[in-house]
């Protein structure tokens, strides 16, 4: 009995085993990814066809969504039941079906250390959150430019970045400097603006004993943050980087700044997606009712 394997970041792949089923179907593969992203809410079949197919003539766009869910039901062999819960009116991923899921994994590690500043993570933790960016191979999707997965890709790399951070701290308040300076040059490298990363750098290299470095980093913000923004350093950055320049910074990793932003980012991601959820349900429950 096999498992479905799937992978959403970077190139999207699907396994089962020793076999590969590549879906060749666009469609297909579009339908597939679409129930995934939103596993565990059922779709009116209305819903999928609005955002998979887009507009056209309505008995032939469910004929296409029709002959789509038959090819992946029978198309990716589980060897463990159906992949998808299908009735006349909605579509969901099975319950049922076995199924490893890169995002799932990635947003579950995510979630274990959500609310817990980075110093302050315990070793299992930080080694989840370790996998969890290990298992961030490119962005979601990539390549993809369909409207219904740039918001959560978006949203996905928030997290990264995130997880990136908080390992960066882990780092720092176990004296491993080097290791936490390449997690923000990696947050960086996705965000070159992404200001908590670059008073991470700030700190790591005040604390491993190179000030020119930490102020060397200021100036590369303060130059990305105008090339990019058109805008300064918010008040944090600047208040970093005067207690840098008069040596009045401690030498402990216990000030690093994380979650409060974060968190706000991510919980307005939360409720856009929430949102598009019950769009879909109350454009359900009005079709029951005749009102469209």
């Amino acid at each position: 009995m096999s498992a479905l394997r799937v992978c959403m970041f970077g190139r999207f792949e699907v396994s089962a085993g020793a076999d590969r089923s590549v879906l060749e179907g666009r469609r297909q593969r579009e339908l597939l990814a679409f129930l995934l992203l939103h596993r565990g809410h059922p779709w009116p079949r209305e819903m999928l066809v609005d955002s998979i197919w887009g507009e056209g003539e309505s008995e032939q766009l469910h004929k296409a969504l029709r002959q789509s869910l038959w090819k992946l039901q029978s198309g990716v062999d589980l060897h463990n039941g159906a992949l998808l819960a299908v009735d006349a009116e909605f579509v969901v991923v099975s319950p049922k079906c076995q199924l490893w899921l890169d995002i799932a994994e990635f947003e579950a590690a995510h979630a274990a250390a959500k609310g817990r500043p980075g110093v302050a993570l315990d070793d299992a933790t930080a080694e989840r959150l370790q996998a969890a960016s290990a298992l961030y191979r490119g962005d979601l999707l990539e390549g993809w430019y369909v409207d219904w997965c740039m918001s959560e890709r978006e949203r996905l790399l928030g997290l990264h970045i995130e997880i990136l951070n908080k390992l960066s701290a882990w780092c720092a308040a176990r004296g491993r400097y080097a290791d936490g300076l390449a997690y923000c040059y990696a947050a960086l490298q996705h965000d070159s603006a992404h200001e908590r990363s670059h008073r991470h750098m700030m700190r790591l290299h005040h604390l491993a004993g190179d000030r020119c470095a930490a102020i060397r980093q200021y100036q590369h913000c303060v130059q990305v943050m105008r090339d990019e923004m058109d805008v300064p350093p918010d008040a944090r950055t600047v208040d970093l980087y005067a207690q840098i320049v008069s040596d009045a910074l401690g030498r402990t990793a216990s000030e690093f700044d994380e979650a409060p932003a974060a968190d706000r980012d991510t919980q307005a991601a939360d409720l856009a997606a929430e949102v598009l959820r019950l769009k879909a349900r109350l454009s359900a429950i009005e079709g029951r009712i005749g009102l469209v």
